[in-house]
């Protein structure tokens, strides 16, 4: 079973931090516990935390990046990538270190004894502190004997989005993909493009856009996701995002929250910026605008180009293979731990941002409802033969009198499924068989017209003039020769009856072979009033008859009728010149 943890850490690093932990059964109200603890001041893990910082901007300095800022240099990279993995090494341990205080322990207590190694875990760390926020909790000693949780921030205030008019009918998923200046559109797009090829996505593309050209797609059109990819940077204390949209405008969140707030009413839940440091768009987005966009995510630092198409397709690879958003991006984190001899510390850039008052968006919610396979008062039909099921037996007995019986009467009350057992099982059986024509009619109050519709149908698709209906059906009334005629026609004229030639039907058969006839006819004709099908068929006798040398065997047809009927009404057969 899913757990979620709301762990809420209120506080500065100069000052003692108070703690609350809250878990639940995920999707559910049901609280497991609530507990409270403190952390003690820590200005030391702060200052590690920026001497991190400065040692990742050398490490990566030689590295193209999507950001714009200048940044320092070492004389010799590998100085600097040494530097770097000792702090790396530092901070984590000064992390654990302040996370292993005596007065949080009541805190992790209750989540080792409430969480399990193999059970899905959500933690939203509630805070608004931006340098708790840049920490690594992912390298919290406890989440390694807990490998399928995944740690997300969540600010303190948050609230429900109700969407204004969106409907969950849709056929695909639709993706708004906005590339800002300098963003590598073939690596960039080149996943997006094998998204909306392979995976049944609808995407927009909006290359360095002017301002004006936001305005119509984010008012007037319906989007579940939005990508943006290009330089980014946070100010303000970590409060206030900017992204470059093209090579001369930047924009805040500030600057499109109208036409942000219409795109979240008309159903946007999902955000990924894949640009440098991105924690001031996620503020912004969610409480700092009150947009409070139900999911995002961002990169914690900056991002080296190379690093932003690599991340995607991993998040995309498994977010689209029906894995949690959580689970996807802790797979894709994981995966770019592998480039990190290349890239230091690739793995610690992404990030969600969780809404609290929201649920995670999967893949699933963002596809095409599937089939009701409840039918209610209505039958079964052919199109329904996967929703169809529990009537095996029936169907095999019903083929099996078909194959061997003119005539078959399916009897049985209102309701009692008599057409959809021959419309959802018997025709689907027969196809598999091969060179069954089936047609169906409601005898209505026109019989003839309906079966002279159903004959025709197999000639033109069902493509008949009433006029050609209605002489067709005068003639069947008036003569039984004009129902073989019509049924010789109709095989005459259909690709699935080839009628042998006269070298055919005078081949001779080699001695002990076994000559088998694959021309098969169905007719079917379905009502509460009455049903019938016919079938032409070789019998199993004449498939399995051996020829003797020199002799020639004729193409056998088989003619049968299935027959559904009320029970409540009885059946009358009428026979001869009547």
């Amino acid at each position: 079973m899913a757990k979620l943890v709301i762990l809420s850490v209120t506080g500065v690093f100069d000052e003692v931090f108070s703690v609350r932990v809250e878990i639940k059964e995920d999707y559910k109200l049901s609280v497991l516990a609530v507990d409270r603890g403190k952390l003690p001041p820590a200005p030391h893990l702060s200052a590690q935390l920026r001497h991190w910082s400065q040692t990742y901007k050398y490490a990566i300095a030689s590295l193209p990046t999507l950001d714009l800022k200048p940044r320092p240099t070492f004389t010799h990279k590998g100085d600097a990538d040494e530097a770097f993995r000792q702090a790396t090494g530092d901070l984590i341990k000064r992390l654990n270190e302040w996370l292993n205080y005596s007065e949080f322990r009541p805190v992790e207590l209750a989540l080792r004894h409430h969480l399990k190694e193999n059970e899905e875990v959500r933690i939203l760390l509630e805070t608004d502190n931006l340098d708790l926020r840049k920490l690594p909790w992912q390298e919290w000693k406890l989440l390694r004997d807990i490998p399928l949780a995944e740690i997300v921030l969540s600010s303190p205030k948050f609230k429900g989005v109700k969407p204004i008019g969106y409907s969950v009918s849709k056929s695909k998923a639709k993706i708004l993909v906005i590339l800002g200046d300098e963003a590598k559109i073939d690596s960039e797009a080149g996943e997006i493009k094998r998204l909306a090829q392979t995976r049944n996505a609808e995407v927009k593309w909006l290359q360095q856009p002017q301002p004006e050209e936001l305005d119509e797609p984010l008012w007037k059109e319906r989007w579940d996701i939005i990508f943006y990819a290009g330089h980014g940077v946070t100010t303000e204390e970590g409060k206030i995002g900017k992204i470059k949209i093209n090579a001369r405008d930047w924009l805040t969140v500030s600057d499109i929250r109208h036409h942000l707030q219409k795109a979240i009413d008309n159903g946007l839940r999902l955000a990924i910026f894949n640009a440098c440091d991105g924690l001031g768009l996620a503020y912004q987005l969610a409480a700092g605008e009150d947009l409070h966009l139900p999911q995002i995510i961002v990169m914690r630092d900056l991002l080296p180009v190379a690093v932003a198409p690599r991340f995607l397709k991993f998040f995309l690879e498994a977010f689209t293979q029906k894995k949690s958003l959580y689970a996807s991006v802790g797979e894709a984190r994981r995966r770019l731990k592998i480039l990190e001899k290349d890239f230091p510390g690739a793995s610690w850039l992404p990030i969600i941002c969780q809404n609290g008052a929201e649920t995670p968006l999967s893949w699933q919610e963002l596809q095409p409802l599937p089939a009701c396979p409840y039918r209610g008062l209505q039958a079964f039909r052919e199109v329904d033969k996967e929703l169809f099921f529990g009537r095996d037996r029936l169907i095999s007995e019903l083929a099996k009198k078909v194959r061997t019986s003119p005539l078959v009467a399916v009897i049985g009350a209102s309701g009692s499924g008599k057409s959809s057992l021959v419309f959802a099982g018997l025709i689907p059986q027969l196809r598999t068989e091969e060179n069954y024509l089936i047609a169906s009619m409601r005898p209505g109050k026109r019989p003839f017209n309906a079966l002279a519709e159903a004959l025709l149908g197999w000639q033109d698709g069902g493509e008949s003039s009433s006029q050609t209906i209605r002489e067709q059906g005068a003639k069947l009334k008036e003569s039984k020769q004009a129902l073989q005629e019509a049924i010789a026609s109709a095989l005459q004229n259909n690709v699935g009856w080839v009628e042998p030639s006269e070298n055919q039907q005078s081949q001779n058969v080699e001695p002990g072979e076994t000559q088998h006839h694959k021309h098969q006819v169905g007719w079917v004709e379905p009502s509460d009033e009455t049903q019938h099908s016919q079938t032409v068929k070789p019998s199993e006798t004449q498939q399995n008859q051996t020829v003797e040398p020199g002799e020639t065997q004729q193409p056998q047809r088989h003619l049968g009728l299935i027959l559904t009927k009320l029970a409540e009404f009885p059946i009358r057969l009428y026979g001869g010149d009547g």
